[in-house]
């Protein structure tokens, strides 16, 4: 909800509402000099479309039940949306002013269009500690054999990169649980969600 979320991001005073029974900083005051990552800013309700708005014009918060001059944050906000943004704006479903103040894009192709980066990205992944694991300076999975690779060439991964990532971190845990240290094509799995999507 909206007004559980403004605290999530923008703290809260002890009390401020049913519920907060302790003060609670916030993220953006967490990330002070740092990157804010708002995930999913397409999906985000007006009320805090507006909150960030204010956010990103002079920098500064109010926490709820705050009383009391605003707190100056500085930090980079970079944000993400799968959806079309400019189309939502002419519907009324976003704010357009909140729309031209992220004026740097970059648009990243959906993971089917970059097959030539899967070797990039499935190593990267492994590196990843909390999908494969170190144990005595050893990761969990140590190969990916490359038939294994070009297995994950040829699907069109409706869910993109997080469902890369997932399909990685099922092998690694099924290498793992066979006492093995090398990913096979019979390790890679996609799930029905993502055939039936295929089929549609």
């Amino acid at each position: 909800p909206a007004n559980l979320l403004e605290g999530e991001l923008f703290g809260h005073m002890k009390g401020s509402f049913t519920g907060a029974y302790q003060t609670k900083s916030g993220r953006v005051i967490n990330a002070y000099n740092g990157i804010i990552f708002l995930d999913e800013i397409g999906d985000m309700h007006p009320f805090l479309q507006a909150k960030i708005l204010t956010f990103l014009d002079n920098g500064r918060i109010e926490p709820v039940g705050w009383i009391g001059d605003t707190i100056y944050i500085p930090a980079l906000v970079v944000a993400a949306t799968n959806k079309d943004l400019l189309a939502l704006a002419k519907k009324g479903r976003f704010r357009e002013d909140l729309y031209y103040r992220f004026s740097q894009r970059i648009k990243i192709p959906p993971l089917r269009e970059r097959r030539n980066e899967m070797d990039i990205l499935i190593d990267f992944i492994l590196q990843n500690p909390s999908i494969n694991p170190l144990n005595n300076g050893t990761r969990a999975v140590t190969h990916i054999l490359k038939s294994a690779v070009d297995k994950l060439k040829t699907h069109i991964f409706p869910g993109n990169y997080r469902e890369l990532e997932y399909i990685l971190l099922d092998a690694v845990k099924k290498v793992k649980r066979l006492g093995s240290k090398i990913i096979l094509p019979e390790d890679i799995v996609f799930h029905e969600l993502s055939i039936e999507e295929n089929d549609a």
